[in-house]
C-alpha cells in the first residue's frame, strides 16, 4: 500500500509539542521528516515531562517515523540540507507497515 505522502521530504524545526505532533501526523502518512534540532541540548522535550532510560516518552511519541539531526553551530539560520554537521539518525524507529 502507498501512504499518500510517500516521496515527500519535511523538515521540521519545531519543539516541544504542536510542531512535533504536526510532523508526525505527516510521517505517518508517509512523508520522510527530518527533524532538526538544536545545536546544543536538542529537542527540549528530551528531557521534560519526566524520562526514562534517558528519553521522555513524549518526545519518544511525537517523534516516531522521523530522523532527526542537529544544526550547526553558531549558524544563524539553516540554509540547506547538506549543511547538517552528519546524516540524519533515526529519532525513533519506523513502525512496521
Amino acid at each position: 500500500m502507498t501512504l499518500p505522502l510517500a516521496g515527500y521530504r519535511v523538515l521540521e524545526l519545531a519543539h516541544l509539542i504542536a510542531g512535533p505532533v504536526c510532523g508526525m501526523y505527516l510521517a505517518d502518512m508517509g512523508a520522510d521528516v527530518i527533524k532538526i534540532e538544536q545545536p546544543t541540548g536538542g529537542d527540549a522535550s528530551r528531557t521534560t515531562y519526566g524520562t526514562h532510560r534517558g528519553e521522555s516518552a513524549v518526545f519518544v511519541t511525537v517523534n516516531r517515523n522521523k530522523r532527526s539531526t542537529r544544526g550547526p553551530v553558531g549558524c544563524a539560520r539553516w540554509t540547506r540540507p547538506s549543511d547538517s554537521t552528519g546524516p540524519p539518525e533515526e529519532v525513533a524507529p519506523r513502525r512496521p507497515r
